[in-house]
């Protein structure tokens, strides 16, 4: 509800017309250890307003029991003003209590029923005077009553609250200039902040001694270049006072602070030697701090070496003639290196060569084989075939992303030697009396070395050999040669190439006498051209008292009568593979 009142009063020679407006709060409950706040809504006043002013608040609250108020009013623009600070343990009821402007100290006041009293406060610098000088007085005001009784749940009831402006405010107190700051002394660029213990003032502005300045109430502001400044604080009240202080020399800028900074690579492989060039702005000394327990004083450092693998910070701190010191850290990483490695089944042969590689690398890492013919593989252990001769190298490059190292070898191909040979005579018939001997011919170069096998289980190391055979049979003969240059180890062979021709007869003598005088003592089979012969002897009754094995072709008699003695003689020839058999009768004689 808003109350206009208009009155006036006359002076000599003129009439001074004073308006008066009121406002009144909503009423509302208020709860033990709350807080009730309740806004009345100022309109119609002049904006800005320095003729009016806050001429009094009037409170009415019924409570009993309280032991704590705490009253605050805020202005529009924020400001909040103590009214209140109540103690008292039995309690009362504030009724049409009167706050005014321009009171000052401590008062004290009688209200409800005697002879209960309280004490009140307007606390500066919020005061009442604070109010009259607000540039706007129109808008949201916020009455706040909290009560912190303790004891038990005590009830209270906000009856009524009013503003009264009036259109002779009070004089405020003049407005008195202080300020402080910090820090006060520092490099450029130097940060300061500055805070306002001024008074009573509505504006307040700061000139910095560097041709700046600023009207916020507490301002930050940054001195760029060296230099002594002088900082002005200037206060304005709506009309009412001003005041200025100013503070000669009061901020104190060196010369500038240091900017640290460096360049150095963030990877490296080990072992590593680690460079940095240092980039720092203003520093006169400096301080590196490598991360591996080395340090250097110096502007630029030498080298720094890095054997284990790992991520390392490197800190640079520059320090200028003033002491002012500036920071900077980088990381950088370092990678193991890998080792390569490998070894060859083989380092030369003939085309086709294919050799097996093993890799004896260390450290994990993914691997690139070049083998010098235009292919490549990723293959761990590789096997590889060259097809045409040459020389050819085979790199390994073990990769640990981004570190590599590289192993190398070589292997020569050449083309396999031309190896063929040749006997003489190729055909011999051993039945008619021939010795068995052929003569072989080696076509090979003579670098090397060979090996005859003649099939019949001999085998010789000469180029040209001379060989008997002493059996009938087709002999394959193969010769090996190997060159002393290459290694490479050519055979050339020639399937039945030798035939030894022996016709298939049996031969068995008609008596023998065993008498051990070394003439005829055993029944002996000879042949030509046979094998697997087995002898079956039988007496006259027809009973058999000798059978040969493991292929004896002989019977001893031992223990046989004088006699006459059949006998049957079986075999297979050698060359037709037929089954031959023979029979007759033989003396024995004793």
């Amino acid at each position: 509800m808003n109350k206009l009142i208009i009155f006036c009063t006359a002076w000599v020679l003129s009439i001074l017309i004073c308006f008066s407006q009121t406002f009144t709060f909503p009423a509302g409950s208020i709860n033990n250890n709350s807080t009730l706040c309740v806004q009345t809504i100022v309109t119609g006043l002049p904006s800005p307003s320095p003729a009016f002013g806050l001429e009094k608040v009037i409170l009415n609250i019924n409570h009993s029991a309280v032991q704590e108020l705490k009253i605050t009013l805020k202005n529009p623009r924020g400001d909040i003003i103590h009214l209140l600070r109540y103690n008292e343990a039995s309690g009362a009821n504030l009724t049409n209590t009167t706050f005014q402007k321009g009171v000052s100290g401590i008062p004290t006041i009688q209200f409800g029923t005697a002879p209960y009293t309280a004490n009140f406060r307007i606390m500066p610098p919020d005061s009442l005077g604070t109010m009259n000088i607000t540039p706007d007085l129109n808008g949201a005001w916020e009455l706040c009553i909290k009560d912190t009784t303790l004891a038990g749940n005590i009830n209270g009831f906000l009856i009524s609250a009013s503003l009264v402006f009036t259109a002779q405010p009070a004089i405020p107190p003049k407005c008195t200039a202080n300020f402080t700051a910090v820090p006060l002394t520092g490099c450029a660029p130097l940060t300061v902040q500055f805070q306002d213990l001024s008074q009573y003032a509505t504006t307040v502005q700061y000139h910095f001694g560097d041709a700046s300045f600023s009207t916020a109430k507490n301002p930050t502001h940054t001195y760029t270049s060296p230099g002594v400044y002088t900082v002005i604080q200037t206060l304005t009240q709506n009309g009412f006072s001003t005041d200025t202080l100013k503070k000669i020399n009061y901020i104190i800028v060196n010369e500038p602070k240091p900017q640290a900074n460096f360049t150095v690579n963030e990877i490296f492989c080990t072992p590593a030697l680690v460079s940095v060039i240092n980039t720092s702005s203003f520093g006169t000394t400096f301080h590196w701090d490598f991360g591996n327990g080395d340090i250097s004083f110096l502007s630029n450092p030498l080298p720094v070496s890095y054997t284990i693998p790992g991520e390392y910070i490197i800190r640079l701190i520059a320090f200028n003639n003033a002491g002012c010191s500036d920071t900077v850290e980088k990381q950088i990483k370092i990678i193991p290196t890998p080792k390569a490695s490998f070894t060859l089944s083989n380092r030369k042969g003939c085309v086709p060569f294919t050799i097996s590689l093993t890799n004896n690398s260390t450290q994990n890492a993914t691997f690139e084989w070049n083998f010098g013919d235009g292919t490549v593989s990723t293959t761990l252990n590789p096997t590889h075939t060259y097809n045409l001769p040459g020389k050819y190298k085979i790199t390994l490059t073990a990769k640990n992303e981004p570190c590599t190292n590289t192993f190398e070898d070589s292997v020569e191909v050449f083309l396999p030697p031309v190896v063929s040979f040749t006997a003489t005579p190729t055909y011999i018939n051993l039945s008619a009396g021939s010795s068995g001997v052929v003569y072989f011919t080696a076509n090979t170069p003579s670098s090397g070395t060979v090996l005859w096998n003649f099939g019949d289980g001999n085998s010789s190391t000469l180029f040209n050999p001379v060989h008997t055979y002493v059996e009938g049979g087709r002999y394959t003969v193969s010769l090996t040669y190997t060159d002393s240059i290459s290694g490479c180890m050519v055979t050339s062979t020639q399937r039945e190439y030798i035939f030894i021709d022996m016709q298939e007869n049996i031969f068995v003598p008609t008596a023998f006498s065993p008498n051990n005088d070394g003439n005829n003592d055993v029944f002996e089979v000879k042949a030509s051209g046979v094998n697997n012969i087995k002898i079956v002897i039988f007496n006259r009754w027809g009973q058999k008292v000798f059978e040969s094995s493991n292929s004896i072709p002989f019977w001893s008699g031992e223990n046989a009568p004088e006699g006459v003695y059949s006998y049957i003689i079986t075999c297979k020839g050698i060359i037709t593979g037929r089954e031959l058999q023979k029979s007759g009768t033989v003396t024995l004689l004793r």
